[in-house]
């Protein structure tokens, strides 16, 4: 029984690609520094053929960096001033320190226009234009009508011209930069937002053969290869220094078409597999498909209305595929659905690659004639080769520099040099050596929060909030208790015709709750000296928890008191030092070499040479010579390395056994244990306390809510009190309207109306008792067994207090709800709702409730 097939993919969310915004320039005259170059470098009949090209080259400039116009035109403006820029790389040497050509360029970063950056570098130009390049690229290409076929074929191809300018952008003028690097032309961005255009290429490639009725497998890789290219363009936003330089929205909108495009590529797999009647493997696809859309799901809400819409589309269609597909499967095939790991992946298929404009080309147009008169393209093709030469040099020494240094770096710290020195060194730094790191943070952030201090505060908080619980029970009962012996003196003056309820009735509800929450403050006054005597007898521990007095209480490191042959203890440990010093002082040379070969480097200038006349091959064979004495100075300064690495590896091993390292940092663990264990109970008591402080702000909230009960009980017995009495004086025989009405539908009794009977009792336990996960035997019995406690989380000292069982004879009374302040089974009476308007409370049973 074949089910009709899964529908294909609905139309991707193509309407939302991103676009790059262009860099702002600052003004800047070309003109003049270069000419002041030539004329003091450059022979008079050069000089003079100089004006037209450098005004050619301001012109070209200030259309480049003006940015107005249409996007041809200023894909135009860009790559003409890049070419020409190319040509000016050549012949001008542009740069800082004498010799160069002065000229400083200023550009503002794309993504964060408050910042800028500027230099003396034709490397930073070039990388600006590149940039432009692409990022004018990406808005023709949002610009494209992608709604027709040839639309998004346009379209996917700028988008791969972009990839192929921001791809020249990493590889040549982004390297090329001195570091700090502007972070929007570094390398890094650079190859980010070319990952970005080829992802935004591959989906228009998915959508153009979607609508061309691609078959679904082909549909599955090329969706496939959409989301693998948008998770590689998340995975460098969320790595530095891309990570706190752009927008939390990037790293959302490439994780949402990341999912979204692997939920596609997984619904078009599974309906691959459905024509074929493949139904546990389409299942599993389906299943798989959602899964890959959940962290998408999750972010959605950050992104664009069109991705949010996307994604509950797909969403749906999942849904409606997954359950049909389920139900014939449980119907009709009966087959095991397969974890989709068993399954073979779906295989990517990358129809996109990055192209590189070919207006970019230096060799394309009449641009290239500009500075002609001055070097001839030949040997400004031959200079060019040599300043290419020069740059592979000078990246070479300083990347095998670089590589030495972290690789010193890394077997230090693999060695925990100069970290197993410090004990050695005496007095404080000596002493908490040995103290770990995360213990260490853990007691200072004990000490933030007031130390052993705060303890001693939070006890007396709780006897002052004690107090006050105290005294506000007191005076409930001394009102009770006031009411009870007037009610007894007007019974003894009026015997028999005294013939409202006695006193002990009408306020036996109020007593209970008063008897309930004594009995709460006789068990929590068990709790707060329980913890009291805990506070006291750690006083003297809970004072050490400081980082220092934990580290002075530390073992030790000393030298062995008896040494042996070839174990000289003191001699180890200077050699150690000593070696230490020397890598640090070799780490500085390097830094001093890498500064040498940038400053040779930037100062290289064989220009006036080859116009002078000399011979470009023996020229040029003779300025790299220069750099030969630097590369010999860094091959040094490894070779020197590489030994004091290994002088410092026989030292370690050494310097470990003479000092029993191993058993001393065993010691220092167990130490450390036991100052954690004090540290961990020190925190169990702050928590303990902590909880008591809010175990009395809560029964005083609800002595308040007593408190107030009492006092309409009293004022409404005394109203009634007085009714009876005027009665009585009038001649009758007792009331049984008036004020006496009003006291009973109160709820405290009447004149022969005994209070009514409240609703049955939920079966549940006290909230508090819940909440911490325990309660008493007794209430256990009466409510029923609390949920078990949560994993690692100790009993609260008080909750024995919230569920305390109701005092003998008290009686259940079964028609209060159980509450957190007592578990006496009486809470403190809630405010009655209004009533409810005529004719909404069979409407709406829950008024009062919701509305």
């Amino acid at each position: 029984m074949a089910s009709p097939p899964t529908p294909p993919p609905a139309p991707s969310p193509a309407s939302f690609l991103l676009a790059v915004h262009c860099k702002k320039a600052d003004a800047v005259d070309v003109k003049a520094p270069i000419a002041r170059y030539a004329a003091a470098n450059f022979p008079p009949a050069v000089v003079a053929d100089l004006d037209s090209d450098l005004s050619q080259l301001a012109s070209l400039r200030t259309a480049a960096t003006g940015l107005g116009g249409s996007l041809p035109d200023l894909r135009t403006a860009l790559t003409a001033y890049y070419r020409a820029l190319c040509a000016v790389e050549t012949r001008f040497p542009v740069g800082a320190g004498a010799g160069a050509v002065d000229l400083t360029f200023a550009w503002s970063d794309a993504f964060r226009a408050n910042k800028k950056s500027e230099g003396p570098s034709l490397h930073l130009e070039k990388a600006a234009i590149l940039f432009n390049v692409g990022a004018a690229l990406t808005q023709a290409a949002l610009a494209a009508d992608r709604a027709a076929d040839a639309g998004l074929r346009d379209a996917a191809k700028k988008f791969q011209e972009a990839a192929g300018a921001f791809g020249a952008l990493r590889d040549g003028p982004a390297l090329a930069l001195p570091p700090p690097r502007p972070v929007d032309v570094s390398p890094e961005c650079a190859g980010m937002l070319e990952r970005l255009c080829l992802a935004q290429a591959q989906e228009l490639t998915y959508e153009k053969a979607r609508l061309d009725g691609k078959q679904p497998a082909v549909l599955a890789r090329l969706a496939a290869a959409a989301g693998e290219l948008y998770g590689e363009v998340g995975g460098l936003l969320a790595a530095p220094p891309l990570a706190s330089h752009f927008d939390k929205s990037w790293a959302v909108h490439a994780a949402v078409k990341a999912g979204l495009y692997a939920g596609e590529a997984g619904a078009a797999s599974a309906a691959a597999l459905h024509a074929s009647d493949d139904i546990a493997p389409e299942i599993a696809r389906l299943r798989g498909a959602q899964a890959a859309l959940a962290p998408a799901r999750a972010q959605a809400k950050a992104c664009a209305r069109e991705l949010v819409d996307a994604l509950a589309g797909l969403d749906a269609r999942l849904g409606t595929a997954l359950a049909q597909a389920e139900r014939e499967n449980a119907t009709v095939y009966l087959q095991r659905v397969p974890a989709l790991a068993d399954l073979d992946a779906v295989a990517p298929a990358r129809l996109v690659k990055p192209s590189l404009p070919p207006d970019l080309d230096a060799a394309t147009d009449a641009a290239t004639g500009l500075f002609a008169g001055v070097v001839p393209d030949s040997s400004a093709q031959a200079l060019s080769h040599y300043t290419a030469r020069v740059d592979d040099i000078v990246r070479s020494a300083t990347a095998k520099l670089d590589a030495a240094s972290d690789d010193a770096r890394l077997k230090l710290r693999e060695w925990d040099l100069p970290d197993c020195l410090a004990p050695l060194a005496g007095g404080a730094a000596g002493a908490a050596a040995g103290l770990p790191e995360g213990l260490r943070r853990e007691l200072e952030a004990i000490q933030d929060a007031g130390g052993a201090r705060s303890l001693d505060d939070a006890v007396a908080s709780i006897k002052q909030a004690r107090a006050a619980a105290e005294a506000d029970l007191a005076r409930a009962v001394g009102e009770l208790d006031r009411e009870a012996r007037e009610d007894g003196d007007a019974r003894s003056a009026h015997g028999d015709r005294w013939t409202r309820p006695l006193s002990s009735t009408a306020a036996a509800p109020l007593r209970e709750k008063t008897a309930g929450y004594a009995a709460n403050l006789a068990a929590a006054g068990e709790s707060d000296a329980r913890l009291a005597a805990r506070l006291r007898d750690n006083a003297a521990s809970f004072a050490g928890l400081a980082p220092a007095a934990a580290a002075a209480a530390l073992p030790k490191l000393a030298p062995p008191l008896v040494t042996t042959a070839g174990d000289d203890s003191a001699a180890t440990a200077a050699t150690l030092r000593s070696a230490l010093a020397a890598v640090d002082a070799l780490s500085a040379e390097r830094a001093a070499v890498e500064d040498a070969l940038r400053a040779e480097r930037s100062a290289d200038n064989p220009l006036p040479k080859m116009l002078a006349g000399a011979p470009a091959d023996a020229l040029f064979a003779a300025e790299l010579k220069k750099y030969d004495p630097l590369v010999a100075r860094a091959d040094e300064s490894l070779a020197k390395q590489a030994e004091l690495l290994a002088t410092i590896a026989t030292a370690k091993t050494a310097y470990a056994r003479a000092y029993s390292l191993d058993a001393w940092r065993a010691e220092c663990d167990a130490a450390a244990a036991g100052v954690r264990g004090r540290a961990d109970a020190f925190k169990e008591l702050r928590d303990n306390l902590g909880e008591g402080t809010r175990f009395y702000a809560s029964l005083r909230d609800a002595l308040a809510g007593l408190a107030r009960q009492v006092t309409d009980y009293v004022t409404a017995r005394r109203l009634e009190r007085d009714d009876l009495v005027e009665a009585l004086r009038r001649g009758g025989g007792g009331g049984g309207g008036g004020l006496g009405a009003t006291f009973a539908a109160l709820g405290f009794g009447g004149h022969a109306h005994p209070p009514p009977p409240p609703p049955p009792q939920p079966a549940y336990p006290p909230a508090a008792a819940a909440y911490y996960g325990v309660a008493p035997p007794q209430a256990q019995q009466a409510y029923g067994a609390p949920p078990p406690p949560p994993p690692g989380y100790a009993p609260s000292p008080y909750a024995a207090a919230w569920g305390a069982p109701p005092p003998a004879g008290a009686g259940a009374h079964p028609g209060v709800m159980p509450n957190y302040y007592a578990g006496t089974g009486y809470a403190p009476q809630a405010p009655q709702a209004p009533p409810p308007p005529p004719g909404d409370s069979a409407s709406n049973p829950l008024w009062g409730v919701r509305r």
